[in-house]
C-alpha cells in the first residue's frame, strides 16, 4: 500500500534538476467540500491549475496519440452506447454524453476491456478515481453546476475541439478557457461552471479525476462522500419535500448512506466483485 508521503512524491513532476515539486493547496490543508446543502464553495483553491505540474497531465498528453486512437474508434462504431450524463436534478441534457470507465473509485469492467490502452495508462495515474468520455454536441451547453468536491482535480484531455476558444470553451468560476487537442486543462468542479459548444462539430475530452494530492489518505472518504450526496440529491429529485429537512438531519444521511459504500469499494477492491453496472441501473427514471 502506497503511504500519504509516498503519494504525494508519485503526484509531483520532477524538473529538469532533478528537484520533486508537489502540487499543494497551502501548508494546511482546508476542510474537504461537498456540495451538499446547496452552499456554494468559497475556499482558496484556484478555478485552474498549473498542468506543468500535475503528474496525471504528463501521462495523459504523453499517450495521447494512443488515446485518442482507441476512443474514436469506439466513438465511430459505437456511439449508441453512449448514454446522456447523469446530473442529479430535475432535467436530462442528450447533448452531453458519457462513456464510463470509473465513477468515484466504481469500476465498469466490461467497458474498460474495450480500451486496453487507455485501461493501462489509467492505472498508472496516481489518486485516480473517475474516468469518463464527454461529448458536447454541436450548438449546445452544459448548464452552470457545482459537483465534486475541493478534493479532487478534474482534468480534461482534449481528444477533438473542432473550434479555438472562445466559440466552444468551459468558464470556471470567474475564469473561462479554450480546449487544445492533446493537452490537458485541470480545474476545481467544486466551483460553479459550465461549458458550451457553438461550433457545427462535435467536441470530444477525456475527464480523469484525481485525488488532490494533499488528500490522498482521504481517498475512501471522499469518495464514498461524494456518492452519498449524488444518492441524496437523487431522492431530492424524486421527493423534493426532503429539500426541507434541517440540516442536521441531512448531515447525519449522507453520513449513513455512506456506509454501503464503503462496503462495495472493500469487496471490490478484495474480491473483486464489481457492482458500478448494477448500480448504475438505480437511477430514478425522470
Amino acid at each position: 500500500m502506497v503511504n500519504f508521503d509516498e503519494q504525494r512524491i508519485m503526484s509531483a513532476d520532477i524538473t529538469n534538476d532533478g528537484i520533486i515539486e508537489p502540487v499543494s493547496l497551502k501548508a494546511k490543508r482546508e476542510p474537504i467540500y461537498f456540495n451538499l446543502t446547496g452552499n456554494w464553495y468559497k475556499g482558496n483553491i484556484p478555478a485552474f491549475y498549473d498542468v506543468s505540474k500535475l503528474a496525471s497531465a504528463k501521462i495523459l498528453e504523453e499517450n495521447y496519440e494512443k488515446i485518442k486512437a482507441e476512443i474514436l474508434s469506439f466513438y465511430k462504431a459505437d456511439f449508441s452506447r453512449f448514454e446522456p450524463m447523469y446530473v442529479p436534478h430535475d432535467y436530462v441534457n442528450t447533448h452531453w454524453v458519457v462513456f464510463n470507465f470509473y465513477g468515484f473509485l466504481l469500476r465498469y469492467p466490461e467497458n474498460l476491456k474495450k480500451f486496453p490502452e487507455l485501461n493501462r495508462m489509467l492505472n498508472e495515474i496516481p489518486g485516480m478515481v473517475g474516468a469518463q468520455i464527454s461529448v458536447l454536441e454541436p450548438h449546445s451547453k452544459i448548464k452552470a453546476h457545482i459537483s465534486g468536491s475541493n478534493a479532487l482535480i478534474r482534468n480534461h484531455l482534449a481528444i477533438i475541439v473542432p473550434a479555438p476558444y472562445p466559440e466552444i470553451g468551459i468558464r470556471v468560476k470567474q475564469e473561462e478557457r479554450g480546449w487544445e487537442e492533446g493537452k490537458v486543462l485541470a480545474f476545481t468542479e467544486s466551483h460553479r461552471h459550465w461549458a458550451w459548444n457553438h461550433s457545427d462539430q462535435t467536441r470530444i475530452v477525456l475527464l480523469v479525476d484525481v485525488i488532490h494530492p494533499d488528500y490522498y489518505d482521504k481517498k475512501y472518504y471522499i469518495c464514498a462522500a461524494s456518492l452519498s450526496v449524488i444518492l441524496m440529491k437523487m431522492f431530492a429529485v424524486k421527493f423534493p419535500s426532503t429539500k426541507e429537512l434541517p440540516k442536521s438531519i441531512i448531515y447525519f444521511f449522507h453520513k449513513v448512506f455512506m456506509i454501503p459504500f464503503y462496503v462495495i469499494f472493500f469487496f471490490q477492491d478484495y474480491f473483486n466483485i464489481n457492482l458500478a453496472s448494477a448500480l448504475q441501473k438505480l437511477k430514478f427514471k425522470k
